[in-house]
This record gives structure tokens, C-alpha cells and sequence, in this order.
């Protein structure tokens, strides 16, 4: 057990992994999330190293404050007597916590107090053994890091030394004057950060303060002569929340909105402020009809442009606004994106037919041909039907041949690339589109993914968390975050990302689909059944069946998981998984074999296709060994599993499939192999235990 237990939020991993190993350094056993083991019960183990803990160490930040885990590991360490907190962000502190000083670990770990960080190593070494005698002189856990804070210097005499500068201030002086007299003076770029403008709680005019938003930010970023700058990632949060001292070191100027809307009329209301003075530098008002939102917007980044006295040509810059010159094409452009970045099936086939009005206004709208080859391929991913990915691809072709440098339509390229497996390729797409926007959080993610494909975790979880740092009301940046954790056995850090999920996007079924996912890997499967269930309230989609009825299959309720999986496959025909799952039940009812058959060979049929598309894909392959072995093809199921004998950096969940296969082949030796190696790269022991598939076998 650990001295120190360790509370944080995740999204400061970053700056948590230098403190952990700074206090190692200091001799300090140090416990954190880090240290679950896959398919641990993370409830059972935090419970027991928190209860064992001498000290409860939480880091508070912008991120922690909202976390209610992090709040509850507080509390227990303030009723127990053993809390010590830091502050890495200037933060107003639940009211509980306000009388608990926090250390103050502002600017960690680019620099360091060394005065703050004496304190906090004090007020550990107090908590954990109060009889210990401070003979800490100097603490090796900061020792090569950049110090900060007030130095001490003793005085002594020396006349050589204040001859010298003066001397040297002499020259310097003259050198200055002369330089008066012949250099042209410099001029510094500014540098602004946009904050998300605001809005009412109505629905169109949230939709108008995001769409608007994001906009003004793209325009304003095709000026050379500014610099836009998301501070620290705290860019989505309200100005009043973002330290004042954070700003200045990053930016001169913030603007900041609210967008209301009254009939077909959209007002904005902005405000430049230049953060060193703390001075209102401008205050403007813009309001037009909805039909003419592209001119609005227009007319507010030249008033900023203006008002910050840039010296460029203004009327060079008008035709890179005009992505379209069609009012209607623009307006229904937004509305698209809009339902698009929401994620949902049917948002997303929505988004598809506003997307095809604009292509239809404007055939030459590049950006809408690149969010219709992203729509068709989040469509894809949902459902795995082949006639959607050829969509995509072909909408991707129009708008590459429209323009291919537009950063849209490299996104567009790098997810086609990334879905077909190609994934050197999409790498490319991705860094191209970061030299023209770095602050862009799909391109983020997107690398991520391909890091966690190639088992660099490390670079994957950083580039995650730096996504929901840039974004963070990006529901899905903290979907994908969850994903990772998930895949990494990680249900601890999973459940938190998706419950966030949750609050950042109501009535999602998707984020409480992943929710249930979580809590079904760690064992809590009336709670998964509970998540999935009000799903399927929310969003009648295939996902949300099919997982009550896997549910329901590992409480070996056949019948009714049949039902489940039998609505899925009714709503969606093209998804090999449902097929699969439904011959799955029939083998433990009382029922024809030849349904059984019937099913798995339509999920080998849409399996092959799939594989057609993206032959690499792991997880479709080691599905398709279970369906030739469930169907009695014995060739074709060993042929499939002969793509599996290198074992290195396989997926839990492939190799749980693979045990499967092995298992219906008669092959007992291979299938307890196949489990141990599932088990030990964190497929959870309570789905074993659980698993119908291996009820009558003796499994490790």
C-alpha cells in the first residue's frame, strides 16, 4: 500500500506525471490511477488504497473542481485529517475546501516555486508521520527543474563589479541612441483569444453563438498580420473563469459575445478588451437578417480587424471569407455542421440532407462536399455498411478536386484514409491540416488514434487529453478520451469520461451506450442494462438493442436477448455483429440449427464485404474466425486464425474472439491460450465467469 494517495483529473495528466515523479523522488511511495491493473475492480481497489493512504495529495484545477470523483477522494481526505492540496490553476475552490490552504503550483511544471513546493513536501512529511524530525535541506524531486519565487543573494563588498556596468550601461546607452536614429521600429503581432460567444438557452440560438463562433475564428485566422491564441485550452470556458494573469502571458486582446435572436433577426453584441490594461477597447453591436449570417460575420471581423489597427488590405482579404457567395448555401451549410459535430445517427442523416441542399445552392461549395464525405463516414463507422463508405469517398474526391488545400478537405482526406486503414497516409492528411490550424482538435484526435493503433499509448492518451483541453465542451473529444481508457482496461477513468459525456451532451445515446459499456467490462451489469436501456429511450438505434440483449445473453436470459438482437438487426441489416450475435443465442435455445446457420452465414456475407473496404481490420477478422468456425467451416475458420499467430499488441477483445473460434473447433488447448492472453492484456475475469460460451468448459 502507498503513503500518498494521489486525486487529480485527467485531463492534467500531463503536468500530474511530473509531480508523481518528483515526489517518488523524494522518497515517497505515491499511488494513482495509473496503477489500476486491467480488469481490476477499480471501486474495490480505490476504496482500499485510499482507506490505507497516510496522506491524500489532490491536485486542484479548472478540470478537478468539476470532478466529482476528485471532490469525494477530498472529503475523505478532509474528514480523516490527511488532506494536502495543490492549486496548478488560479480557481475558485469548492466552499468545503476554502479554509484548507493549497500550495501554489501555478506554472508546474514549466517553472517552479521552490517556496511552495518546501511547503507542500512539509505538509506531506507532517501528515504522514508528524514526529519526524525537518532535516529536509534540499529536496532532489525539483532539482533539474527551472526555479521561480524569491531568491536570496548575501551582500558583499565589490567595486569592480559596479564599475563595470556602469561602463557598460554608458555604451549601452549610446549604442540605444544611435539606434534611434536608424532602425525602423518593430511592431509586434497581436495576439487575440476568441471566447465562445453566448446565447440564451434556446436551442437556434445556441446553434447561431457556436456556428458564429467557430466561424469568426476561421476568418479571423486567415489574417497573417494576428495571432490567435487559445489560452492553455481553456478557451471554451466563460472569460470571467480564465485567470487574468493566464491571459496576459499569452494574449493582449480577448473578444467576447452574446448572440440573441428575435424572428429572422440575429443580433450580436461584442467586446474587445486589451488585457493588460484591463480596458474596454471597443464595444459593437451587428444585427442582420439570418439569410445574410455570412455578411454578419463578415462585417465583425473586419470591425476587429479594424479596431486592432491591422495593416493589410482588407479588400484582398473579402473573397477567402467567401467559401460561398450563397446566402442560402452558407445558412444551410451550419445547420449541417451543427447536427453533424451532435453524433448521432439520425443527426448525422440529417446533417447529410441539409449538406446535399447546399451542394445543390452551390455545386463549387468545397467545404460542404468535405463534410458530406465526413458525414458518410461517420455513418460507416455506425453502422459498417459498405454503400456508405463509397459516399464518402467519392464526396472526398469532389472536394479534393474543388480544392485541396483547404484544411476541411484535408480532415476530410485524413478520416478516409484513417477508415480505409491507410494509415501512413492519413498520418500526412493530419500534420498537413495542423500546419494550417493547430488548434484544431479533430486533427488531434485523429493522430491519437493512430498512436493507440500502434500501441503508442503514451503519445495517444497526450494528444487525447490536448483535444479536450482545446475543446473542452467537444463531447466527443471526451468520448474518444473514454474509448481509449476503455481499451486500455481502464474502466475507472472510461465511466468518468463518458459520464461527462453525458453532462456536456443531453438524451445522447451514444454517450450512454459507452457509459454502459464501462460498467458492464467492470462487472456491473445491472447498471450497463440500466445505461443501455435509456439509450434506447433517447434514440431507437441498433447499438443501444444490441447491447441489452448482450446483457441479457451474459445473464444467459436467451430468449429475451434474441429479441433485443432481433430489433437490432431490423434496424440495422448491414451490421455483420447483430447477425453474429443472433446465432450466437440460437445455439443455446431449444431451436432448428439451420437458424442458427442462417444467421452466421449472413455475417460472413457482410463481414467479407466489410473486409473488402479495409481488409486489415482486426476486429472484423477475428469476428469472421468465430462465425466460419460457429457455421462448421473448418478451413475457412483455421485460415482465418492463421492471420492471428503473431500475437503481439492484439486487442483483449480479438483475442477473446479467437479463444472462441478455437473453442468451437474443438481446440481446448488453443481456447485456454487464447483466454490467458485475453485475460492478461485485461479482458475482465467477470465476463469469463459470465461467459455462456465457456460454461461447460473449465476455463483458467
Amino acid at each position: 500500500m502507498a503513503e500518498v494517495f494521489l486525486s487529480y483529473a485527467h485531463e492534467d495528466l500531463p503536468r500530474v506525471r511530473p509531480l508523481v515523479k518528483a515526489l517518488e523522488t523524494e522518497g515517497y511511495s505515491v499511488w494513482w490511477d495509473r496503477e489500476l491493473q486491467p480488469g481490476e475492480s477499480f471501486e474495490a481497489t480505490i476504496d482500499r488504497e485510499i482507506q490505507a493512504a497516510k496522506c491524500i495529495l489532490v491536485v486542484w484545477s479548472v478540470h478537478s473542481i468539476a470532478s466529482q470523483w476528485v471532490k469525494n477522494e477530498a472529503l475523505e481526505g478532509l474528514d480523516r485529517g490527511i488532506l494536502a492540496p495543490i492549486s496548478l490553476d488560479v480557481i475558485r475552490l469548492p466552499v468545503a475546501f476554502k479554509q484548507h490552504q493549497s500550495a501554489n503550483f501555478i506554472n508546474w511544471p514549466e517553472t517552479v516555486d521552490s517556496d511552495e513546493y518546501h511547503k507542500l513536501i512539509s505538509a506531506v512529511d507532517d501528515i504522514i508521520d508528524p514526529k519526524r524530525p525537518k532535516s529536509r535541506q534540499e529536496l532532489s524531486g525539483i532539482s533539474h527543474m527551472k526555479r521561480r519565487g524569491r531568491r536570496h543573494f548575501r551582500r558583499r563588498r565589490d567595486y569592480l563589479l559596479p564599475i563595470t556596468i556602469l561602463v557598460a550601461a554608458i555604451s549601452l546607452t549610446a549604442i540605444w541612441q544611435l539606434s534611434l536614429m536608424t532602425a525602423k521600429p518593430i511592431k509586434a503581432t497581436p495576439r487575440l483569444t476568441v471566447i465562445p460567444f453566448e446565447s440564451s438557452a434556446t436551442q437556434d440560438e445556441q446553434f447561431y453563438a457556436l456556428s458564429l463562433t467557430r466561424e469568426i475564428i476561421q476568418g479571423l485566422g486567415r489574417f497573417d498580420e494576428l495571432e490567435l491564441v487559445q489560452v492553455s485550452g481553456l478557451w471554451d470556458l466563460d472569460f470571467s473563469s480564465v485567470p487574468k494573469a493566464m491571459l496576459s502571458q499569452e494574449s493582449d486582446y480577448v473578444l467576447n459575445g452574446r448572440v440573441s435572436l428575435r424572428e429572422d433577426k440575429v443580433t450580436i453584441a461584442v467586446e474587445l478588451q486589451e488585457i493588460a490594461s484591463d480596458s474596454l477597447l471597443w464595444r459593437g453591436t451587428y444585427f442582420d437578417s439570418v439569410d445574410n449570417i455570412f455578411e454578419l460575420q463578415k462585417k465583425l471581423i473586419y470591425g476587429v480587424v479594424g479596431k486592432l489597427n491591422l495593416a493589410t488590405n482588407l479588400d484582398s482579404k473579402a473573397g477567402s471569407f467567401a467559401i460561398t457567395p450563397n446566402k442560402d448555401a452558407y445558412r444551410e451549410y451550419l445547420r449541417g455542421i451543427d447536427l453533424l459535430r451532435r453524433g448521432e445517427q439520425h443527426h448525422i442523416s440529417s446533417a447529410i440532407e441539409h449538406f446535399e441542399v447546399a451542394i445543390n445552392i452551390d455545386p463549387q461549395f468545397t467545404q460542404a462536399f468535405a463534410a458530406m464525405c465526413r458525414a458518410y463516414l461517420e455513418r460507416y463507422r455506425i453502422s459498417n455498411g459498405p454503400d456508405e463508405f463509397a459516399k464518402g469517398q467519392n464526396y472526398c474526391q469532389l472536394a479534393l478536386n474543388l480544392d485541396e488545400y483547404q484544411s476541411d478537405v484535408q480532415l476530410a482526406q485524413a478520416e478516409l484514409y484513417r477508415t480505409s486503414g491507410e494509415i501512413d497516409v492519413a498520418r500526412y492528411h493530419y500534420t498537413k491540416l495542423l500546419e494550417m490550424d493547430p488548434r484544431n482538435a479533430d486533427a488531434n484526435l485523429g493522430l491519437a488514434a493512430i498512436f493507440d493503433l500502434e500501441s503508442n499509448y503514451q503519445a495517444a492518451e497526450t494528444l487525447y487529453i490536448k483535444a479536450t483541453q482545446l475543446r473542452p465542451t467537444y463531447w466527443k473529444a471526451q468520448n474518444q478520451l473514454g474509448g481509449f481508457y476503455f481499451r486500455q482496461g481502464l474502466y475507472f477513468q472510461a465511466i468518468e469520461s463518458y459520464l461527462r459525456v453525458t453532462q456536456l451532451t443531453t438524451a445522447n445515446a451514444t454517450a450512454l451506450n459507452n457509459l454502459g459499456a464501462a460498467e458492464f467490462y467492470a462487472g456491473n451489469f445491472e447498471q450497463a442494462y440500466a445505461s443501455w436501456r435509456k439509450a434506447s429511450e433517447y434514440s431507437t438505434n441498433s447499438a443501444a438493442y444490441s447491447n441489452m440483449g448482450t446483457a441479457l445473453y451474459y445473464a444467459q436470459r436467451f430468449e429475451e436477448a434474441l429479441r433485443q438482437f432481433e430489433i437490432a438487426v431490423k434496424m440495422d441489416a448491414n451490421d455483420h455483429r447483430l447477425w453474429g450475435n443472433i446465432g450466437d443465442n440460437l445455439r443455446f435455445l431449444a431451436v432448428d440449427r439451420q437458424q442458427a446457420l442462417n444467421a452466421y452465414r449472413q455475417a460472413i456475407l457482410l463481414a467479407e464485404q466489410n473486409l473488402k473496404v479495409n481488409p486489415t481490420d482486426v476486429r472484423t477478422n477475428s469476428r469472421l474466425a468465430v462465425y466460419y468456425a460457429a457455421s462448421g467451416d473448418r478451413a475457412a475458420a483455421e485460415r482465418q486464425l492463421d492471420k492471428f499467430r503473431s500475437n503481439n499488441g492484439i486487442d483483449f477483445n480479438v483475442l477473446y474472439d479467437l479463444a472462441v473460434a478455437t473453442s468451437l473447433l474443438e481446440d481446448m488447448a488453443s481456447s485456454l491460450r487464447y483466454l490467458q492472453l485475453a485475460r492478461d492484456a485485461g479482458y475482465p475475469s467477470v465476463l469469463l465467469d459470465s461467459d455462456p460460451q465457456f460454461q461447460d468448459k473449465e476455463v483458467l
